[in-house]
């Protein structure tokens, strides 16, 4: 199965650095760009699957830009399963794609 395609959007580069560390142990996780600004998430959006987006930004904030990434789209969802599970456990996540995480 091809990975999740990531983009992430925080103004505090320390927090992009953790947060794309935490991301890249993932084997089914693929960080496939960042930027600093909600006109960095609106031109690089179109190569990701989920974006993890900080909602308050200098300039376009976090808001702005979710609104004018999904401006026209309606989102799919898929549903994934992670790891082993005791007997009888349904746990998984929901992951959006052409949508945004926020």
């Amino acid at each position: 199965m091809l990975p999740v395609r990531v983009l992430l959007v925080d103004d505090d580069t320390l927090v992009r650095r953790a947060v794309r560390q935490i991301l890249e142990a993932a084997d089914d996780l693929e960080v496939v760009g960042e930027a600093s600004d909600g006109d960095g998430a609106v031109r690089q959006a179109p190569q990701a699957d989920v974006v993890l987006m900080d909602l308050r930004m200098p300039g376009m904030s976090g808001v702005e830009a979710t609104s004018r990434i999904t401006q026209g789209r309606r989102p799919h969802y898929r549903h994934r399963r992670r790891g082993h599970h005791r007997r009888g456990s349904r746990r998984g996540i929901g992951v959006p794609t052409e949508s945004l995480l926020t």
